[in-house]
């Protein structure tokens, strides 16, 4: 029985549920049967709404983690401007902008090449870029970003992660336009530019708090409630109202609340490590309140439902991810690893 879904038909228990998303560096998963696939895949777009689109994702394209490839963490691709004037496809890793590779083409039948700055040979990526560019077809699917600043009739059209992505002014345009104008590149367009990266490239993020984030929190709550006291206890009818939220996006009204952030670690846990992620619970006035936290300063406070005895949390207890360090502990056994490294200290005095 899933721990959101219940009983549903044609549930399937194939993958685990990571406890804290695996995109802001969690590295544990629920015992398989704690969460359903479907729930898990559902949960796919909260969570890029949380990494891509909150506050956070600016702590996240700065400081990290990377992705489960290795590779550093990024935003999504958007339009920019770069140092001399020119618009151009680009993301932010790790605090530094990057062009994807590129083809502006202009409607008087020339066109300006760009790409990162990764000491390639300007030849052999530009031929990269018409290889992959060849690939598109009138039916490709591709990211539209839409630009009003681009002069009629020009369009961007770039590459990135195996993907497509077309900015030009106005609407979308269809596959098949695009489709054309990549093959009046590729038929015989001179171009006139070939660019390596701007270091300097002015971004547009757009970030916001929307009820798909507070559900990312939520979940994450539940899911840590499922690890410190196991299915069972996160199954209860008590805390039905806040599952069907999370799960379906009912009742937001009850639970969707602007975040609040702090200037440093929450009072409550102030041991925890300096820009962990943590969830805490605690029985106020007898339900249970969880306070959610990423990079140490993000906070969302939930009332998840009523206690099922009178000392379910009579101690407050969390669950900490030290994604800096790779590391997930309850906050007993975070008591005591300090624990035991004060002794350590002691006896190389």
């Amino acid at each position: 029985m899933c721990i959101y879904l219940g009983e549903a038909e044609g549930l399937t228990y194939k993958k685990q549920e990571h406890i804290f998303p695996a995109g802001l560096g969690g590295v544990r998963t629920l015992p398989r049967g704690y969460v359903s696939d479907q729930a898990n895949e559902a949960f796919s777009r909260l969570e890029g709404e949380l990494m891509h689109a909150s506050p956070i994702a600016l702590d996240r394209y700065f400081s990290g983690p990377g992705d489960r490839r290795g590779k550093d963490s990024q935003s999504y691709v958007t339009v920019g401007r770069c140092d001399d004037g020119q618009l151009a496809l680009s993301y932010l890793s790790m605090g530094v902008p990057r062009l994807i590779l590129q083809a502006l083409i202009h409607s008087q039948l020339r066109a300006e090449l760009s790409f990162p700055d990764d000491g390639a040979d300007a030849a052999l990526t530009a031929e990269g870029l018409m290889d992959r560019l060849r690939g598109f077809t009138p039916g490709s699917r591709f990211v539209f970003l839409p630009c009003p600043d681009m002069e009629p009739g020009d369009m961007i059209v770039g590459a990135h992660d195996g993907k497509f992505f077309v900015s030009c002014r106005g609407e979308r345009p269809d596959a098949s336009s695009v489709h054309t104008a990549i093959g009046r590149l590729l038929g015989g367009f001179e171009p006139v530019e070939t660019k390596r990266e701007s270091r300097r490239i002015t971004q547009r993020h757009t970030l916001v708090e929307n009820g798909d984030i507070a559900r990312a929190y939520a979940k994450t709550a539940m899911n840590a409630l499922a690890r410190l006291r196991g299915a069972k206890y996160a199954k209860r009818r008590e805390f039905d109202a806040i599952r069907r939220w999370i799960a379906a996006g009912e009742g937001g009204e009850n639970f969707n609340f602007l975040p609040s952030i702090s200037d440093g670690r929450e009072p409550l846990l102030p041991a925890i490590p300096d820009g962990a992620h943590f969830c805490a619970f605690a029985q106020v006035d007898g339900a249970i309140q969880a306070l959610v936290c990423f990079y140490g300063k993000y906070v969302r406070r939930f009332t998840l439902g009523k206690a099922e005895g009178a000392a379910d949390f009579r101690n407050p207890n969390a669950y900490i991810c030290d994604w800096k360090n790779k590391c997930e502990y309850t906050l007993g056994e975070y008591i005591e690893r300090l624990v035991e490294d004060m002794r350590a200290a002691r006896g190389r005095e």
